[in-house]
């Protein structure tokens, strides 16, 4: 409903009020074209509590040791959680750079990689990753 934000689910895929992703790369070209940046609002410290089916392929890619108000928590202390957040920024549509909002995770020690490492990705390199922890 509320798309890559707050209810964040198929992180693959551009929310439907983005258009197709032809269009949101399109979108996003003509955005630089003119000198604009574009940010896309990204939120992983907690997933959508309808249609989230990350779950299936394996509990331990989320922990209920932290509380989100929409369920267990991705369990960044699972190398395999933390690669599918470091691939999901990696392919990231050509935008100028994510806000990455880690609040609520970034309590525990082991969310701090994660977010260093997305802005030491290689892919990173020229775009802006600002986490908000």
């Amino acid at each position: 409903r509320h798309g890559w934000g707050y209810d964040g689910v198929a992180h693959y895929a551009p929310h439907a009020a983005y258009g197709t992703p032809d269009e949101l790369r399109a979108l996003v070209d003509a955005a630089h074209g003119l000198g604009l940046a574009v940010f896309l609002d990204v939120v992983y410290n907690h997933f959508g509590p309808a249609g989230n089916v990350v779950g299936q392929y394996s509990p331990a890619y989320f922990t209920t040791d932290v509380e989100t108000g929409w369920g267990a928590a991705p369990n960044f202390a699972n190398p395999w959680m933390r690669r599918y957040v470091l691939d999901n920024v990696r392919a990231g549509s050509s935008t100028s750079g994510l806000t990455a909002c880690a609040s609520m995770p970034c309590t525990r020690s082991s969310t701090r990689p994660t977010t260093t490492s997305c802005a030491r990705s290689p892919s990173s390199r020229g775009r802006s990753i600002a986490p908000c922890c």
